[in-house]
């Protein structure tokens, strides 16, 4: 190996881009860290959804591409917090980023649109009380309807687990703290997997994910796991319309090793139909090529309260 060689290697073994695979006998000890009061934690999150699709109907054919991509930070100080997460805290969103685009469908139609939020810039001080959202502007006022509102959207994932920021995102319940052997499935069911990837709005369209133990890497200076993940999509609906539907969706998801914590999901893959749907007008021959990618980072840092 030269000396470029050892040195591209050594800058990628920082960054945490080269992954260390495990021996076949390996384990890795899972422990868990929660959020204290008077901790400061800042969350900057990219996430990115796209879907591409060619759609025949009819004998004619549509391409469209849809995404959307989003990107914010936020700042939590945290007042109170129990082993699900933080239960109150001042929130500071200090940017707030989302793009969707789409392009064909029907028509040719398409265009962008780029979201604001309204909470950008502001903080609140934010606590769950009783399964409801109680919140005050930073000088102790009430909120407007519409910031509310807007709040509500924003910690919606969360909020169905009770907590206004889990950064554990149910893997301290999915692995636990214990020792994982390398190779290890584990499956998550329908409605865990649905949470985890905020799949609830649209219709809890999986059914379930599983996860393999593949090595392990630094990401930001954090020693994680790297899992190797399967998706199970749910596609008896589309199967009742008389259409026989293949998915193949997989990717890793990477979980902090002495903490729990979540810190990427990245999963891709083709979703194809074809078949006849019956219609009393006359049956439909369809056929559907897709495909999909989704993926979520996290880089969550936290200074200890004094």
């Amino acid at each position: 190996m030269n000396v470029k060689t050892k040195t591209l290697c050594a800058l990628l073994l920082v960054t945490g881009l080269i992954l260390a695979p495990l021996g076949a006998q390996e384990k890795i000890k899972f422990t868990k860290k929660e959020l204290t009061k008077g901790s400061k934690v800042t969350i900057a999150r990219n996430t990115s959804n796209i879907m591409a699709q060619a759609f025949e109907m009819n004998g004619q054919t549509q391409r469209m591409k849809t995404s959307s991509v989003s990107k914010d930070v936020k700042i939590f100080t945290v007042i109170a917090a129990n082993s699900k997460g933080v239960t109150e805290a001042h929130v500071e969103f200090k940017t707030f980023e989302n793009t969707n685009k789409m392009e064909g469908g029907m028509g040719g139609m398409g265009g962008n649109n780029e979201e604001t939020s309204l909470l950008t810039g502001k903080t609140y001080k934010l606590k769950i009380a009783g399964g409801n959202l109680v919140a005050k502007t930073s000088e102790g006022e009430d909120v407007s309807a519409d910031e509310l509102a807007a709040l509500k959207k924003e910690l919606k994932g969360q909020m169905a687990g009770g907590v206004l920021f889990d950064p554990h995102q149910k893997m301290d319940q999915i692995i636990g703290q214990r020792e994982v052997a390398v190779g290890e499935v584990i499956k998550i069911e329908k409605n865990l997997a649905n949470k985890i990837f905020g799949a609830e709005d649209s219709g809890k369209n999986i059914k379930s994910i599983t996860m393999t133990l593949r090595g392990r890497k630094k990401v930001f200076g954090v020693d994680c796991a790297v899992f190797d993940i399967k998706v199970d999509i749910d596609t008896s609906e589309m199967t009742r319309k008389g259409l026989d539907v293949t998915t193949d969706i997989s990717g890793d998801y990477v979980v902090g090793i002495e903490n729990l914590w979540s810190y990427s999901a990245k999963v891709a893959g083709p979703i194809k139909a074809s078949g006849v749907i019956v219609n009393p007008n006359g049956d439909i021959p369809v056929t559907l090529d897709g495909n999909v990618s989704m993926s979520a980072m996290s880089v969550i840092q936290m200074k200890k309260a004094k």
